[in-house]
């Protein structure tokens, strides 16, 4: 899965946001055009189905973005082979964390 937020509209630059083949402590790095470096890291890969999602357990890979921000010291990418991402966590600076869950639908 691949993501160009930080890509400034170039659908050349293609950042990696999850391999479903990753392990644990892979890194995906890449530096935006105002040079501020993005690393992402696989936290964690799932051996069973462990992560709620409406009334499902599945198996999900989390990975970690961080970069020097002001506001924001982390976000968590939650995704699943089958369903793509189905959640993202943003924890800020000041303790807060803001949780989005993405729901599957047959649209």
């Amino acid at each position: 899965m691949l993501s160009f937020m930080y890509s400034g509209g170039d659908m050349s630059k293609p950042f990696t946001l999850v391999k479903y083949s990753a392990i644990v402590g892979d890194k995906y790095e890449f530096t935006d055009n105002d040079n501020v470096k993005i690393t992402r890291q696989v936290v964690y890969k799932s051996t069973t189905d462990d992560y709620d999602i409406v009334f499902w357990k599945i198996k999900v890979l989390k990975v970690e973005e961080t970069k020097d921000d002001p506001i924001v010291e982390k976000i968590v990418y939650v995704a699943n082979h089958k369903f793509g991402l189905v959640g993202v966590m943003v924890h800020f600076k000041n303790g807060a964390i803001a949780k989005l869950g993405l729901v599957p639908s047959n649209l």
